[in-house]
């Protein structure tokens, strides 16, 4: 509520308002209220906008028509004065900067998911545990729509044996950078998200091209990865730990199909703030989006 109001600037002449600004029972300056929620993804935003400026026309109204404070407008003209034409108010939204705690911190897991991860408000995974379900279709979606719906939002593609992202989405410069050197000069040892439409991207296949992972810079390529299971949790943990994410309300996780390495490592490093299960009607989809439910469940986190 309140602690998402960061300043009000009013009208630098607002001591002698009744001559300078209101003297035709008009404000010729604005009041600007600057609101920061925690994300731009709030549903409601609009309406507490709107709630926030009719809110303070009234509360200058008030002050205006006050009959003690009535000597510091004697100039306006008050039967003419119009709160809603007469006072302008401007309301400015910003996402609020993620503070980032301390990895130190008692809080282990913060200290589990590492400082790439800090400043991420939520974490998402979407998964199916049957392929070729539209997994990965959906998983891009949700994060597009996210995005233009003003949100800071991620998509890492956790599929180390086939990501599809690179099919799905073709960025201007799909190079992988390295981070650039700290404060204090030394390599961070983090590579930098690939930004796409406003969304932050990373998948396995912009990361190496020569890989021979389907989709790793190469959509003709045919080749297969190989990779025994807990070598394939560890890389999806390198992907999502070693990604400079920044300043995130969101990040999507395109999980691969199955209840293997990679979900594991998922639910035991992250703490998610939810799971969206994809399917098909098909009654072996069905089956297998059973077992993925109850593996989240178990786990701790609830389908959505």
């Amino acid at each position: 509520g309140l602690d998402w109001i960061r300043s009000v600037l009013m009208p630098s002449s607002f001591v002698s308002l009744g001559v300078d600004n209101v003297a035709d029972g008009r404000m010729n300056e604005s009041i600007t209220v600057m609101i920061q929620p925690p994300t731009l993804l709030h549903p409601k935003l609009a309406d507490i906008a709107s709630n926030v400026a009719q809110l303070v026309q009234e509360e200058m109204a008030s002050l205006i028509r006050n009959e003690k404070r009535s000597q510091w407008f004697e100039d306006t003209n008050l039967e003419l004065f119009n709160p809603e034409e007469d006072i302008c108010v401007t309301v400015k939204i910003s996402p609020r900067e993620i503070t980032t705690p301390s990895i130190s911190s008692s809080n282990t897991d913060i200290a589990n998911q590492g400082k790439a991860l800090a400043n991420i408000t939520h974490f998402l995974a979407v998964y199916s545990c049957k392929g070729g379900v539209g997994k990965s279709t959906i998983a891009a979606n949700l994060a597009y729509q996210l995005a233009s719906n003003g949100g800071r939002v991620g998509l890492l593609d956790l599929d180390v044996y086939g990501p599809s992202l690179p099919l799905l989405v073709h960025p201007d410069d799909p190079t992988v950078r390295q981070s650039p050197p700290n404060d204090a000069g030394t390599n961070s040892n983090t590579i930098e998200p690939i930004t796409h439409r406003n969304v932050k991207l990373m998948s396995l296949g912009y990361v190496s091209p020569t890989s021979g992972v389907p989709g790793s810079g190469d959509p003709s390529s045919s080749s297969a990865a190989v990779l025994r299971g807990p070598m394939a949790g560890r890389v999806a943990s390198q992907l999502l730990k070693n990604t400079a994410w920044g300043n995130l309300d969101v990040l999507v996780l395109d999980l691969p199909p199955g209840t293997g390495d990679v979900q594991l490592e998922v639910c035991q490093s992250l703490s998610l703030s939810g799971a969206v299960a994809v399917s098909t009607p098909s009654r072996l989809a069905w089956a297998d989006a059973r077992k993925g439910v109850q593996m989240f469940g178990e786990m701790g986190v609830a389908t959505l």
